[in-house]
């Protein structure tokens, strides 16, 4: 009996054996071999989006593709960092809100850009469809074997770092429709943080700056650690006392800007503006060849269409480590009629020059530019200045950034194939990134 037993176990054993290995030849191969090797790759080409430096968009026509994922800020590899603003612009073909219509053709031919997505205050997102050349970017991945694979890329900030005002000025009280801010008490403005453990355990460091029509601006900083508050259950950084004195002058016209940085890991970025005129008097935009274009509202759909000379009193970019000035003094003027005339540089439009639109070329590494812009005599109901900033980073900070290849196919919804994910964290100027690659093999 036992002898029969022994035969029987031991028949079925070599028959599961023979089934493995004659009957499911592919589902053997896909966990003993494929599976291990599809997650190596996906950690290969996860790790080449973050190391490599490259040129992610080319311009074609009067548009711009992304064509590679070669994420890395110019720094040296043994202290990775992805680009804040490579970042940008892969965030902007996703960027949701009203579409601005750039009327003027001199600055279409220069920029490449002819609609934005309004995403804050005078700043655009450029409008482009899902523009990606999906064998461009996997041919950089894979080689010939590109059309075997498809990916998905998403990198998202590890903490959410928030400026919330609810501080009374005049007859209004400034608020920032946030749902972080929804705890702050009146008459306090915090820099509030999401994060548990150790990613508080840090320095934060706020820079404001002010703005007044017909003078100087003016720049001060702070620097702190955040608190907990038990009854909120909230974490924050008090900066009531470094706004207030600046937020009493902004009836009179000035712009106040407040920007937040967690400087030490896991990295956070913000920026909260206030201006009493819904008006911009300016627009700007960030194109990937590394140029800021500021252009008259009266050349984009979504301004005021009236055409008084505007002067850009200052044109800083900021780095992190302090301001850059770029150009002072430059003259928007849109003229009447496309041929009178240009689109320059913003250093080479001061005086009569006759530029709709000018562009600087901000410093790598940038964060932001801030545009400070005051009108003419003849300028009407236009507001006497305003402040304009725009952001290198995807807008607004805390977005997460998402490209899919198969999306460029055409396809709706991910491949049903073989896939492997591989992550990794990782900074940029800006922020500290979650980043997950997701690699799919097609049979």
């Amino acid at each position: 009996m036992e002898a029969v037993e022994v035969v029987l176990v031991s028949g079925i054993l070599i028959g599961f054996i023979l089934f493995l290995f004659t009957l499911t030849p592919q589902q053997t191969e896909l966990y003993a071999v494929a599976q291990p090797a599809l997650m190596n790759l996906a950690q290969q080409a996860l790790d080449r989006a973050i190391l490599m430096q490259g040129n992610i968009t080319t311009r074609r026509a009067d548009g711009w593709t992304i064509v590679d994922l070669a994420l890395s800020a110019q720094r040296p590899l043994y202290q990775p960092q992805i680009d804040s603003a490579k970042l940008g612009a892969l965030a902007a073909p996703a960027a949701q809100g009203p579409t601005c219509v750039i009327r003027q053709q001199k600055l279409v031919e220069a920029s490449g850009i002819s609609q934005g997505v309004l995403v804050g205050y005078g700043v655009l997102a450029p409008r482009q469809s899902y523009a990606c050349d999906y064998e461009a970017i996997l041919k950089n991945f894979f080689g010939p074997a590109w059309d075997k694979y498809d990916m998905t890329l998403v990198l998202k900030p590890l903490v959410n770092l928030t400026i919330c005002p609810n501080y009374p000025v005049g007859s209004v009280t400034i608020r920032r429709n946030d749902p972080m801010c929804a705890k702050v008490p009146l008459g306090k403005i915090w820099v509030t943080l999401n994060a548990t453990g150790t990613a508080v355990n840090g320095t934060v460091v706020v820079t404001v700056i002010h703005c007044p029509v017909g003078g100087e601006c003016q720049i001060a900083s702070a620097e702190g650690y955040f608190k907990f508050d038990p009854n909120l259950r909230l974490y924050y950084y008090d900066v009531t006392g470094l706004l207030a004195q600046y937020l009493q002058d902004v009836p009179q016209g000035a712009g106040v800007a407040a920007f937040a940085q967690k400087v030490d890991y896991p990295k956070a970025f913000d920026f909260w503006l206030f201006n009493v005129s819904n008006r911009p008097l300016v627009y700007g935009f960030y194109t990937p060849d590394g140029r800021v274009w500021i252009t008259h509202d009266a050349t984009v759909s979504c301004g005021s269409g009236n055409t008084p000379a505007l002067g850009i009193r200052r044109l800083d970019a900021y780095t992190g480590a302090g301001f850059t000035n770029l150009a002072q003094d430059a003259v928007l003027d849109p003229g009447q009629g496309q041929g009178q005339v240009k689109v320059d540089q913003c250093s080479k439009c001061v005086g009569n020059a006759r530029c709709a639109a000018c562009y600087v070329t901000p410093p790598p590494g940038s964060l932001f530019m801030v545009v400070w812009v005051e009108r003419n005599s003849q300028g009407g109901n236009a507001p006497e200045g305003t402040m304009v900033i725009i952001p290198l980073a995807p807008t607004p900070p805390k977005a997460p950034v998402r490209v899919d290849t198969w999306r460029c196919r055409g396809l709706q919804s991910p491949p049903q194939t073989q896939s492997a994910v591989a992550t990794r964290v990782v900074d940029s100027q800006a922020a500290t990134y979650a980043a997950e690659l997701t690699l799919y093999k097609w049979p």
